[in-house]
C-alpha cells in the first residue's frame, strides 16, 4: 500500500530522477486527514514528507540518501550521465532507478513494521552507526552537500535495512518450518523446497 503525501524532485547528476507523485490514496481521496503511525526504531527521520506507504512516512532526506547510494552503481554501468540511456527493458535508466528504489523502500517499511519491539539490538544499532559514519567518511563533506546526503537519513537507511532483512529472515525460517511439517514438503530437495518456500513468500 503505497500513498503519497507530498511532492519532491530528487536530481542525481542530471536531475532526471523525478519523485514527484500525485497526494492521492489507494482510493483517489486526499490523505492529508489520515493518521500517520511512524516506523519503530530510530530512523524516523522528521523533515519534508515525501511518501506514505502502509501508514508510515518516509522522508526526502531518505530518498536523496537512497538516491545517491544508488548512483554509483548505475555509472559504473552505464557512464557519469546514465539516466536517459535506454536499457534493454525498454525503461530508461532514470526511470528504472526510480521504480527499483521505490520497491526497495515499500519493501523496507512493510517488513520493518512487522518488527517486534525492540527491534534492532544495541549492537545491531552501534553497527549501523558505524556503517553511517564510514560512509558519510567515504563521499566527504562537499559531494553530502551537493547531493543532500545527511548522515541521520544514511543511518535511517541502514537500520531499515538491517531491521527488515532480520524480519524477513524470521518470517522465511516460519514458514520454512511449518511447511516442513506437510507431507508434500517434508522430504523434498532442500534445493526444491527452497524454491516452494520463495513462491509462497
Amino acid at each position: 500500500q503505497q500513498n503519497t503525501t507530498a511532492g519532491a524532485e530528487q536530481n542525481f547528476e542530471t536531475g532526471d530522477l523525478s519523485m514527484e507523485e500525485s497526494q492521492k490514496t489507494e482510493s483517489g481521496t486526499d490523505s492529508s486527514d489520515e493518521t500517520e503511525i511512524e516506523p519503530i526504531g530510530s530512523y524516523a527521520v522528521d523533515d519534508e514528507p515525501v511518501l506514505t506507504i502502509d501508514d508510515t512516512t518516509v522522508y526526502l532526506s531518505e530518498i536523496n540518501a537512497r538516491a545517491y547510494m544508488a548512483r554509483d552503481q548505475y555509472v559504473a554501468d552505464y557512464g557519469e550521465e546514465p539516466w536517459d540511456t535506454k536499457m534493454d527493458n525498454g525503461m530508461t535508466v532514470g526511470e528504472y532507478a526510480k521504480a527499483t528504489m521505490l520497491d526497495e523502500i515499500e519493501r523496507a517499511v512493510i517488513l520493518c513494521n512487522k518488527a517486534d519491539v525492540p527491534a534492532l539490538t544495541d549492537d545491531e544499532e552501534k553497527q549501523c552507526a558505524s556503517k553511517a559514519e564510514d560512509y558519510m567518511a567515504s563521499i566527504g563533506e562537499d559531494i553530502a552537500a551537493q547531493f543532500s546526503v545527511e548522515q541521520s537519513a544514511v543511518l535511517a537507511i541502514y537500520e531499515k535495512d538491517a531491521l527488515s532483512m532480520k524480519v524477513y529472515n524470521q518470517i522465511l525460517e516460519n514458514l520454512s518450518e511449518t511447511l516442513r511439517q506437510e507431507d508434500d514438503y517434508k522430504d523434498m530437495e532442500d534445493s526444491e523446497f527452497e524454491q516452494v518456500l520463495n513462491d509462497k513468500f
